[in-house]
């Protein structure tokens, strides 16, 4: 997929802050909070023209399969 110079930013960033908030996950670890995304807001994030990010979420994808 080819992106024109300046539309990058239409095709990422799917995920808002707000929206991942609702489905983060945390730990604490040795003490320290460690928050980070839950596995649908992280699939959603990588929604976007990388190739690398395709791969990633093929794989995520599997791996929600196994749940």
């Amino acid at each position: 997929m080819s992106i024109k110079p300046g539309q990058a930013h239409a095709k990422a960033w799917k995920v808002t802050y707000a929206d991942a908030l609702g489905d983060s996950r945390e730990l604490v670890l040795e003490g320290i909070r460690v928050p980070f995304l839950g596995l649908d807001a992280l699939i959603a994030s990588e929604e976007t023209c990388r190739e690398q990010d395709a791969v990633d979420r093929r794989r995520l994808l599997a791996l929600k399969e196994t749940q």
